[in-house]
């Protein structure tokens, strides 16, 4: 599996298509570490999910030109 770093991989998320980037405007980096975790606490529900047991992913969509 290969390192991704932030900073090179954010440049490759907003260069324009022409330099071999996506061109994206926004961005959210959900890392899968103990940031990304889900915790839920409602009268009819209790549930915490750690970080570490969250995949990672990346999702791009087409968006307007």
């Amino acid at each position: 599996m290969e390192k991704a770093e932030t900073t090179p991989f954010a440049r490759f998320l907003t260069d324009p298509l022409e330099k071999g980037g996506l061109g994206c405007s926004d961005a959210l980096n959900l890392d899968g570490g103990p940031s990304t975790q889900l915790v839920v606490k409602l009268p009819a529900l209790t549930l915490s999910l750690p970080g570490w047991a969250v995949p990672n992913a990346l999702v791009v969509t087409p968006g307007r030109m």
